[in-house]
């Protein structure tokens, strides 16, 4: 429900009839009938005074009402000013919600089953005004509230109704472009890597979320010491939290790598930068020959791997 002005005090609106009663008084034609939603409408244009003291602030904007709802919208401030601050002020409610109207000084109180009233005040038919001068009486007004199909039959269009377009929908939230992982790792404390690169550390628990990734493929590592490396290939989608539960396995006794095992673990996928760590950390049962180096690099080892492996014989 919009925020509802404030009556500060009796004195207040004893100021507001003053300044109204002074007010040009016309007998013009109050609303103009419009198409809104594939309902007739009647439309005023309004002046809503916000604070009685010290000091008089309005903001204005239209009033439509129909057989089934009234909204008021803010389209204006005072002198011009930004008429965004006053938006809160605008409001949408069924006849359900309407508890009726009446007079109050040389405008109108609107009063709904919930929250406080609304107090406007009505121009002549037409008008764009945005000051407090031209508030006209408001019987159009409390007859288009109270007795709607009476005040419809007054309102004769010079020209077919206007059609108003109903308010845009709000734009739908854009999708998401990334996606989501959730580790559950027993033990906790190991390292997860993605494609390779560190992105951070399971706690005690073994949790770990990693946000921001790029939808498609991806390699997932996860290392302690004393355990088995964990690895799997995953693939995932925009928008998705995908929750990966590991249990990782105690490491078995590390022995020397030979050249068919280094070859196989090329061969699997294992990156020449990953295997270059293994290497110095297992070190390697066999000579660099040429025709070992040969084979190397038919299965894609690099000259860091080649001098690691150089370095590492056992």
């Amino acid at each position: 429900m919009p925020k509802l002005e404030k009556r500060n005090s009796k004195l207040g609106l004893l100021l507001a009839a003053l300044l109204l009663a002074v007010m040009p008084v016309g007998a013009q034609q109050a609303a103009e009938l419009v198409q809104l939603e594939d309902q007739p409408t009647l439309l005023f244009r309004a002046g809503h005074q916000h604070k009685t003291l010290p000091k008089f602030t309005w903001c204005f904007g239209n009033l439509y009402v129909s057989r089934n709802a009234i909204r008021y919208e803010v389209t204006d401030a005072e002198g011009g000013g930004n008429a965004a601050r006053y938006r809160e002020h605008g409001f949408s409610v069924s006849r359900t919600q309407f508890a009726g109207a009446k007079r109050w000084y040389s405008g109108v109180e609107i009063r709904l089953v919930q929250g406080k009233p609304y107090h406007l005040h009505i121009y002549q038919a037409g008008s764009r005004a945005v000051g407090r001068d031209g508030f006209i009486q408001p019987e159009p007004l409390l007859e288009a509230l109270d007795n709607f199909e009476v005040a419809l039959a007054r309102v004769q269009p010079a020209a077919p109704p206007t059609a108003v377009a109903p308010l845009a929908p709000p734009p739908a939230p854009e999708p998401p472009k990334t996606a989501t992982l959730q580790i559950e790792a027993q033990p906790g404390n190991a390292e997860f890597y993605v494609d390779d690169q560190f992105k951070g550390t399971t706690s005690a628990e073994g949790r770990l979320v990693v946000a921001d990734l790029a939808p498609g493929e991806h390699r997932l590592r996860l290392a302690r010491k004393g355990y088995q490396e964990w690895s799997r290939t995953v693939r995932l989608t925009a928008g998705e939290t995908r929750t990966v539960e590991v249990q990782l396995a105690e490491a078995v006794p590390e022995t020397a790598l030979s050249l068919d095992d280094t070859l196989k673990l090329l061969n699997a996928g294992v990156t020449p930068a990953r295997l270059e760590t293994i290497v110095k950390q297992r070190g390697v049962a066999f000579e660099l020959t040429e025709e070992a180096e040969r084979k190397l690099r038919e299965a894609g080892a690099t000259a860091e791997l080649l001098l690691a492996i150089a370095k590492a014989k056992k």
